[in-house]
């Protein structure tokens, strides 16, 4: 409206046929326009995408101060805020959701106004309530990978037909597009991409008629927009030192989905073969090891489409086949158990000169070093260790002659990195329960070798017996082996420092804790008693004979 559409309006009526017939005018009304405040500026704090039970905050704001602000859904208010005297500063309000239900979702805007002058309607925010339809899936063409300055198309693809389609940016709080669309799916074009459009994108669709219930998201779709497919990278699975006659799986894996991959094989210093066929996961098994399977190897994403975009090898891998020769021995200095912010060294001895030393960790796919020495061993020096360095170790080695075919592996070697040694187990053989006449053998076990154990018996003040080997034997005489018992050990090397004690053990008899023990002597007890019952008995026998008169 403008200024001159201002004044005195009225209305009159007449009948459908010639000659029309006009009734008396209406009442006049007067029409004044006054002066508005502009809109105000209405957002969400976090993205108005959300998941059902998620907290929504919408915030509506403007630069004049003592104002009321009104909060509407789909055009009608359901909220206001009051002025606030008390902060003359006041120019914005905050309406909180703090539960989104499934019903929540729709289109918000909010409107201020100051006694009798209201401000135009804000910009409307619509409200997803997301994960009440099946997810869509999102493609892009060309693409994972774009060059700078082409276009690309994000198909988002849904089920059902006449919904809204959303497209989303990760980082960004609101989504980037919105398209309305007659069928399932929805195309966004990005125009004359540059490296800022790179990132992950996702997409929704969801109802307008009923409450914005959208779908679940889409799963993310990673776009680059560069001259260069970014580096894979090669590793091994379950390690890339294997023995022969086993399998190994090589995976080349990058941040680029949607394209193949290739493997190569380094077959001279500047040849490379193609490995098998190319494979769209990344996973190239090989099976029954032998050493012609040992090698350098590298892989590439191999696009399916034609491209002047460059590709870049990943890492190089060795792959290292043992068995081959004889196994190595590993020891390390000063001991297997050290306290953190200990330096420890493991040493790995061989049989033959001109080797390569490897040194390995269960769990780990890759080697933790390699070391070739001047002479037969190679020192593995780890300073200041952690507890995530415990584990257990064993290292092999090859000749410089034959590169990458490995000996056997050493025995392993258990490193604890700890300030108190772990608690041993205690078992019993060849049960916990006391056989007559029979001994018990509590075993007592550790990890760690260079120890000596001590056995204790609850109740005892005193420890009850030490042993190098962790074996001890408990009789049961008078019934003093019935209770519960644990162990516990100290290195030889720090005689100071004790294990935790092992759980407790309880050792019972034939009948269980309460009942009465046949020891030797309790037997020895019951057949004296015997021997004079049957003595009294022979004695009371010869009298009654003697006293015929009394039989009468």
């Amino acid at each position: 409206m403008e200024d001159k559409d201002e004044g005195n309006y009225s209305c009159r009526m007449h009948t459908e046929k010639r000659p029309f017939k006009w009734s008396e005018p209406s009442e006049p009304l007067e029409l004044v326009i006054k002066e508005m405040y502009s809109k105000p500026f209405f957002k969400t704090l976090t993205s108005p995408v959300v998941t059902p039970g998620a907290r929504v905050t919408f915030n509506c704001s403007t630069p004049h101060q003592h104002m009321t602000f009104i909060l509407y859904k789909d055009g009608n208010e359901i909220a206001a805020s009051d002025r606030s005297w008390a902060n003359p500063g006041a120019n914005t309000a905050n309406f909180v959701i703090d539960s989104v239900g499934i019903g929540d979702g729709g289109n918000y805007s909010c409107r201020y106004y100051d006694f009798a002058i209201w401000s135009e309607p804000s910009d409307p925010v619509e409200l997803v309530v997301t994960e009440f339809y099946p997810k869509p899936t999102l493609l892009a063409q060309p693409g994972p990978v774009v060059l700078p300055g082409k276009n690309v198309t994000l198909r988002c693809q849904g089920i059902f037909q006449g919904m809204r389609f959303a497209l989303l940016q990760e980082g960004t709080q609101a989504p980037i597009q919105f398209q309305s669309a007659s069928g399932n799916s929805a195309d966004f074009l990005l125009h004359t991409v540059s490296t800022e459009d790179s990132g992950n994108y996702s997409c929704i669709y969801y109802e307008t008629t009923m409450s914005n219930r959208g779908s679940y998201l889409s799963m993310p779709l990673m776009i680059w927009v560069t001259d260069t497919f970014p580096k894979p990278w090669l590793f091994a699975v379950p390690s890339s030192v294997v023995a022969i006659g086993q399998n190994v799986t090589l995976w080349c894996q990058g941040p680029v989905h949607g394209v193949g991959y290739i493997l190569h094989k380094e077959v001279g210093p500047t040849s490379m073969q193609l490995w098998g066929s190319t494979s769209n996961d990344g996973a190239f098994p090989i099976t029954n090891i032998s050493g012609a399977s040992l090698g350098h190897y590298s892989c590439y994403y191999h696009p399916d489409w034609t491209s002047s975009i460059k590709i870049q090898p990943s890492n190089t891998l060795e792959l290292i086949v043992t068995g081959l020769l004889p196994k190595p021995s590993l020891l390390v200095q000063p001991g297997p158990m050290v306290a953190p912010g200990e330096n420890i060294t493991l040493q790995c001895q061989g049989e033959l000169p001109d080797s390569t030393f490897v040194l390995l960790k269960e769990g780990s796919q890759e080697p933790l070093e390699q070391q070739r020495p001047n002479g037969y061993r190679a020192d593995f020096w780890m300073p200041v260790v952690r507890g995530e360095d415990s584990g257990i170790y064993s290292c092999v080695y090859y000749l410089d002659s034959a590169p990458l075919a490995a000996s056997n592996h050493s025995d392993s070697l258990e490193i604890w990195v700890t300030d108190k040694p772990p608690k041993p187990s205690l078992a019993a053989w060849p049960s916990t329960v006391f056989q007559l006449g029979k001994d018990i053998t509590l075993q007592c076990r550790g990890p760690l070798p260079g120890v000596e154990f001590v056995l204790e018996q609850e109740g005892e003040e005193a420890p009850q017996q030490f042993s190098e080997d962790g074996d001890f034997i408990i009789n049961n005489m008078e019934g003093k082996g019935i209770g519960n018992y644990s162990c516990s050990y100290r290195l030889q090397a720090f005689p100071d420092i004790w294990s935790e004690p092992s759980d407790s053990l309880e050792l019972v008899g034939a009948a269980g804790p309460a009942a009465q023990e046949c020891t030797v002597g309790n037997i020895v007890r019951s057949s004296l008693i015997v021997v004079v019952v049957v003595a009294l008995g022979v004695v009371l026998a010869i009298e009654w004979k003697k006293w015929p008169r009394l039989r009468t």
